[in-house]
């Protein structure tokens, strides 16, 4: 049986790390006009919003019409992944930044529109904007998605603000005027910077404090003659975790760690962490290197490939008795499988690099 007993730990980011670049983008100018939009877009809810060259965008030749007559019916909308499927976070030192532009006409044209942007881990979708958002209750754990909605009417009477959603419920953030506006949602460790496209939203907590890896818009408010467009969308910067392959006790197989009870010996267990080119040794700050975010190695050096590759690697060495001690491994059976993960950071990103090692016992 095997026993997972090290499990990533969310480590401090230091402030100058740099940021990832551009994660997601999307203009429509790629995509067929009068149709939903393609790939990398895929329908959520009833099919797909439509893209559009009605004099409505912000770069040309195409934008993406939100809500219109031109497709008659409600609930239209699409997904796509962010960087294939990768999920990303975002914290204080390199916040994920999703941004916008979105089009409003006339002042009853501002009042009518609706549409959600969501970021959101899996197929998950914000609640629908409330009549009244004192009638919320917040529920006992997050959803996980954060997102903004221009509701097209709300018993609040808050027909052209912009709202907020935490991860469990809806905030009103800003206001809303005609014309091209940039939107921005910057999501940071446990707060967004909100900015509404007139200058105000602010720095509002999130409740959902976890990671993402797709992009949703859409309308759930269908109405009549609403023109909104969008265009110009992308997704920056944030962090993801990295996986290199981890090589404890690299000269057995299978990897028998041997716990003796009852001593305080300074025994070293050795390892490899194999760069990879998604992941270069010399981009870990070797100081954050731990287990269990807690255990440090007493030596640890890049060295020239161990493994064929051409790429550098990282030799460590930890002490088994810390080992031991923080994980428990003496309370385990001889043979328990146990999954080790070395944690560290590498830029703006988390390393997490597992391997097994199966245990042997010695002693009383």
């Amino acid at each position: 049986m095997r026993t997972v007993l090290c499990v990533v730990g969310v480590l401090a980011i230091a402030a100058s790390a740099m940021g990832q670049g551009l994660i997601f983008q999307e203009n429509y100018d790629s995509q067929t006009v009068n149709q939903p939009p393609g790939d990398p877009w895929f329908g959520i809810l009833d099919g797909g919003v439509w893209v559009e060259d009605a004099g409505k965008q912000r770069s040309a030749p195409y934008s993406l019409m939100i809500n219109n007559s031109g497709f008659g019916g409600a609930d239209k909308g699409s997904s796509a992944l962010l960087d294939g499927g990768t999920a990303w976070g975002g914290n204080d030192a390199c916040p994920l930044v999703l941004d916008y532009w979105v089009y409003y006409g006339s002042s009853a044209q501002q009042k009518e529109a609706d549409y959600y942007v969501e970021l959101s881990l899996g197929d998950v979708h914000a609640p629908p904007l409330p009549d009244s958002l004192g009638s919320q209750v917040p529920p006992a754990e997050a959803s996980p998605v954060l997102a903004y909605c221009k509701p097209w009417n709300t018993g609040d009477g808050n027909k052209k603000n912009l709202f907020y959603f935490d991860g469990k419920i809806w905030k009103k953030v800003g206001f809303t005027t005609s014309g091209w506006r940039q939107v921005v949602m910057a999501v940071n460790s446990a707060t967004c910077d909100l900015q509404d496209g007139t200058g105000s939203g602010g720095n509002i907590a999130r409740e959902y404090t976890g990671m993402f890896d797709r992009i949703s818009i859409y309308t759930i408010n269908y109405k009549k003659s609403s023109y909104t467009s969008i265009d110009d969308v992308s997704v920056t910067d944030g962090y993801t975790i990295l996986t290199p392959p981890l090589n404890m006790l690299p000269d057995d197989e299978p990897n028998l760690f041997t716990v003796i009870r009852k001593t305080t010996s300074k025994a070293r267990l050795p390892m490899t962490l194999y760069g990879t080119a998604e992941l270069p040794v010399a981009d870990i700050d070797l100081n954050s290197v731990a287990i269990a975010n807690a255990i440090v190695p007493v030596k640890i050096k890049i060295v020239e490939d161990q493994n064929g590759d051409g790429l550098d690697d990282l030799n460590m060495q930890f002490y088994r008795r810390d080992l031991i001690d923080a994980l428990g491994l003496d309370l385990l059976e001889p043979g328990a499988e146990v999954e080790v993960t070395v944690d560290a950071v590498a830029g703006c990103n988390l390393v997490a690099a597992t391997d097994v090692i199966v245990l042997n016992f010695q002693g009383d």
